[in-house]
């Protein structure tokens, strides 16, 4: 498949530029700011499996800290877990861990809030001990696991991953033109950037899937 871009960029000395394919295959995590759920176990008020817990790994799988879920009417079904990032950013991936000892989770989403809806950017089954998931990628200051059906919610960590970056060409213009051909198995989805030989990013493009024409 080709696909191929035109740019333009204004207002840097610098003359010789890297064009990157960035996607969410192996995106460094990324460490939310705040927690929140829809519930949280407690035991008489005095303790409580909070969602805050799912901030950090407690390097035991969950066994002594951890996010726990109140069953509802409904069971486990709607629970959910949000992480917020602090401002907004390209996630692309997710890492969770859960804790299963009492029963498990088996139906989830993976939720973006993308201009203050809620976007479904993964579905699953199964997750299990250290869960690692990447999706295309989306601008998003807050991820959420919603679940649909579990018979017991325990996570011991929710962490967002952002994108990797392929480098397509290392010594492209202030303007020009550039075609490409990535592997059948490269991701799909993702969004293209040019940035400086030291990595600051000077253009970037919306998400974007391989076969599109565009210009920054």
């Amino acid at each position: 498949k080709t696909n191929e871009i035109s740019w333009t960029t204004t207002g840097e000395t610098t003359k010789s530029f890297k064009l990157m394919w960035n996607t969410g295959k192996n995106g460094e995590k990324i460490t939310p700011s705040d927690a929140t759920a829809s519930s949280e176990w407690s035991e008489g008020g005095s303790f409580k499996w909070a969602a805050t817990n799912a901030l950090s790994d407690d390097g035991k799988n969950g066994e002594s800290s951890r996010w726990g879920a109140l069953e509802g009417k409904d069971g486990f079904a709607g629970s959910w877990l949000q992480v917020n990032l602090g401002s907004s950013q390209v996630v692309a991936g997710v890492q969770i861990d859960e804790f299963e000892k009492y029963g498990s989770i088996s139906e989830f989403e993976i939720q973006c809030d993308v201009d203050g809806k809620w976007k479904t950017v993964l579905e699953g089954t199964t997750i299990g001990k250290k869960y690692s998931a990447s999706f295309s990628p989306v601008q998003t200051s807050k991820m959420r696991l919603y679940i649909k059906a579990a018979e017991n919610v325990n996570i011991n960590y929710m962490f967002p991953t952002g994108t990797s970056a392929t480098e397509l060409a290392n010594d492209i213009t202030d303007s020009g033109t550039f075609s490409w051909n990535l592997k059948a198995d490269a991701s799909e989805a993702g969004l293209l950037t040019i940035c400086k030989s030291t990595g600051k990013v000077l253009a970037s493009t919306n998400i974007l899937k391989q076969g599109a024409c565009v210009e920054t």
